[in-house]
């Protein structure tokens, strides 16, 4: 056990640095800056030619030719719901129509025709 306690002490030993005596560290030496002032940058003065705007193009006018009507009849509806009308006009649409109520509930039948 002596051994033991005399082998660990020895380690200890070798193992310690052998000197304290390190070389101080050199304190910085602050340096002297030779500050030149900045020049202010000056804004530049542009000179832009204004950029002609382009008139719009010119929209072709659609005029639709105007539509009369030639006939037109119309009766009703009447008491008992009856009715009937037609028409005609200039560009050759015609229509035609007659409903009468029927059943119960009074639902319209109409018949006609158009062109």
């Amino acid at each position: 056990m002596n051994a033991l306690l005399l082998c660990c002490v020895l380690t200890v030993v070798v193992a310690a640095p052998q000197q304290y005596n390190y070389a101080p560290v050199p304190v910085p030496v602050p340096q002297q800056y030779n500050y030149a002032p900045v020049p202010v940058p000056v804004p530049q003065q542009y000179n832009y030619a204004p950029v002609p705007v382009p008139a719009p193009a010119p929209q072709p006018s659609y005029r639709s030719p105007v539509i009369t009507i030639l006939r037109q009849e119309q009766q009703g509806p009447d008491a008992s719901g009856t009715y009937s009308f037609l028409y005609e006009s200039t560009d050759g649409i015609s229509r035609q129509e007659q409903g009468i109520p029927q059943g119960p509930n009074g639902a319209v039948t109409s018949q006609g025709r158009w062109s």
